[in-house]
């Protein structure tokens, strides 16, 4: 719904903002936030824009609940404006077990909804936790209406419903294995569009471990079945035509101590891509020089390869950060 890095942002090119303030904080019992911002005229074709936020929630039930909603609009000259609108629930019903509800709708100046469902975004989960012991489970289902479009917001996949499910299985070695966890997981999702048409499902077994010195892995092989509606490109000459596809790949990742001065998460992709395959590594090392400074790195490699059609893609992408702490409540 929001995602503040669309403010000052046309067509992922930089708008100069003019102003604003950010207000958060607690009025009795209610959590609150807002946000005001200006930004500068990028073009004739888009004017200077002016966006607010308002979030609020508050326990509910006990200490392990809430209730809130929000309200975000991007308004323009001339009566062209975005409003998005959303309440939310995260109840801890008994136990270890949570239900999670969301609901939302966006409404965009001359646009026709011929459906409630259309421009409509909807959200149930339910979760149990087992603390690292016995038999846990996910299930969701999702709906995001054709035309629900955040102004604010940021979707990685609109027009489409999905059933999402998960059950694991923890133990604990005990005191003679250099291993605090063990967790074997099995995961299924579908994706449909909102007509009923089916474009992906993902499914496959996953296995996790912690050990006692907080080195943290796991592994999660994946079946993919795909659609694809149409042609999709990966760079500018490396494609994916439309067809139906079938595909196994592995994900997994290992991060060393977080409690270290020093340390590496990474993250990796290998197997399968469509009619093609992959290879994709992600490293981000941190480094805590002084109870001030900390330098973080971020280095991202992606291969794929479709012998084919003699297409491949590679790209290299690094970043570099460095933060100064001034005190426990400001940073640069």
């Amino acid at each position: 719904i929001f995602y503040s890095r669309r403010i000052g942002l046309f067509n992922n090119e930089p708008v100069n903002i003019l102003g604003g303030a950010r207000l958060t904080g607690k009025i009795g019992k209610f959590d609150v936030g807002l946000i005001n911002m200006q930004t500068e005229k990028y073009s004739s074709e888009h004017p200077s824009e002016n966006f607010n936020v308002l979030r609020v929630k508050r326990a509910v039930i006990n200490p392990y609940s809430y209730a809130g909603g929000i309200f975000t609009s991007r308004i323009r000259p001339g009566g062209n404006n975005d409003i998005t609108y959303g309440f939310d629930t995260f109840i801890n019903t008994a136990g270890d077990n949570y239900v999670e509800m969301k609901i939302s709708q966006t409404f965009s100046s001359g646009k026709d909804y011929k459906h409630l469902m259309d421009n409509t975004y909807l959200r149930y989960n339910m979760e149990s936790s087992n603390n690292n012991k016995g038999w846990s489970y996910r299930a969701s289902f999702d709906w995001l209406g054709r035309d629900y479009e955040p102004a604010m917001g940021y979707l990685q996949r609109g027009n489409v419903f999905i059933p999402n499910g998960n059950v694991r299985y923890s133990w604990m070695p005990g005191e003679r294995s250099f291993l605090f966890y063990h967790k074997v997981n099995y995961k299924a999702a579908a994706y449909f569009n909102t007509d009923g048409s089916f474009e992906t499902l993902i499914t496959g077994p996953g296995y996790e471990f912690e050990t006692k010195n907080k080195i943290f892995a796991g592994i999660d092989p994946e079946f993919r079945r795909e659609i694809i509606m149409d042609t999709f490109y990966i760079g500018s000459k490396t494609y994916i035509p439309e067809g139906a596809y079938s595909f196994l790949v592995a994900k997994g990742f290992i991060n060393t101590p977080a409690s270290a001065r020093f340390l590496v998460n990474s993250e990796f992709e290998i197997g399968q891509y469509y009619d093609g395959s992959v290879v994709s590594i992600k490293a981000k090392p941190m480094w805590s020089l002084s109870g001030s400074f900390r330098l973080e790195g971020q280095y991202l490699y992606n291969l794929v390869s479709i012998p084919s059609r003699q297409q491949k893609y590679l790209s290299h992408v690094a970043g570099i950060k460095l933060t100064y702490m001034l005190n426990t409540k400001l940073s640069a």
